[in-house]
């Protein structure tokens, strides 16, 4: 896990990437016309600045400002989300995603279900594979 901070950019501003040795632009090569600069800080996260076991009940609460990156590195980003976002096959990095909350906590139960989905977003892979992979927490397959 890292640490994002988004700032947004003053008129006409653009940073190069590696633009000071503690923070680095991310998700960018060279210049960005975006209005925000991402800035990655690398250092340790400490998990309790993040999230808390609730007041009562099972899972955790989070609670972290600004945004989360997330990177699995054990599994490679598949071939579908790379045409998704527009690159080769050769250019398969682990899974990042980003995590950003529009309220100070979400809760999270056991099985990993927000409990309120529009307070959270997912950026990145999980943004792309939650869409795809998303079903109504009671669905069952009449199927089978």
């Amino acid at each position: 896990m890292n640490k994002i901070v988004r700032v947004e950019r003053k008129n006409g501003e653009q940073r190069a990437a590696g633009d000071t040795a503690q923070r680095k632009l991310i998700g960018q090569r060279g210049f960005s016309m975006s209005r925000y600069a991402d800035y990655l800080y690398t250092g340790a996260v400490p998990y309790d600045s993040i999230y808390r076991a609730p007041d009562k009940g099972e899972g955790i609460v989070l609670h972290f400002g600004n945004y989360l990156q997330v990177v699995y590195q054990h599994e490679r980003e598949t071939r579908e989300y790379l045409r998704y976002r527009g690159r080769p096959d050769d250019k398969r990095y682990p899974q990042t995603s980003t995590l950003h909350l529009f309220v100070p906590e979400v809760g999270v139960d056991g099985n990993g279900n927000v409990d309120s989905p529009a307070d959270l977003v997912y950026e990145g892979y999980w943004g792309w594979e939650k869409v795809a992979e998303m079903v109504p927490l009671g669905f069952k397959d009449v199927r089978k």
